[in-house]
């Protein structure tokens, strides 16, 4: 019997120990948002004809979510050929971020993604993106080459759709 015992206690502790490591390896780290500084960005091109013109494009989604708030953004960028469309979101003010549509010139060694499609002298690009800014974010603003085309403010954390141009026009003349 005195045997017995140390191998239970052994036995016990090595169980809380695993369980209590286990536990963190489920539940994963606790989350804390995203990082203020360097928001995530996730983006995707698409060429489309300038011609096109997709019903109920152009709009811009945010919606609290845990300890964020999901930023999706979907447009169609009508630039320049020999341009591409980027993309980045950074912090502006402590609580005011931007995401900011530039076009670029092309450079003829990367992949053509955000090229877009060249019908006479007018290229478009499908853009989508999503992001994910803190939950104290005051406001945050959308520019195509340095122009505010739209400014949103954190009211409340219910989801709400905002419109954008369609297209949304990166040149220097009128689409």
């Amino acid at each position: 019997m005195k045997d017995v015992v140390p191998v239970v206690v052994a036995a016990l502790v090595v169980g809380f120990a695993v369980g209590a490591i286990g536990s963190d390896v489920v539940s994963g780290p606790a989350d804390s948002g995203p990082d203020p500084a360097s928001p995530p960005l996730s983006l995707s091109w698409a060429s489309v004809s300038c011609g096109e013109r997709t019903p109920h494009a152009g709009w811009v989604h945010e919606v609290a979510v845990g300890k964020s708030f999901a930023v999706t953004l979907n447009g169609t960028v009508v630039h320049e050929p020999g341009r591409t469309v980027t993309a980045n979101v950074s912090r502006i003010t402590s609580r005011t971020y931007r995401i900011d549509l530039r076009t670029v010139p092309a450079d003829r060694s990367t992949e053509t993604k955000g090229r877009g499609t060249t019908t006479g002298d007018c290229t478009a690009t499908k853009v989508d993106l999503g992001t994910s800014l803190p939950t104290d974010f005051e406001r945050f603003h959308v520019t195509v080459n340095g122009r505010t085309i739209l400014s949103v403010e954190n009211e409340d954390t219910v989801g709400e759709l905002y419109r954008l141009p369609n297209p949304i026009n990166a040149t220097d003349s009128e689409v």
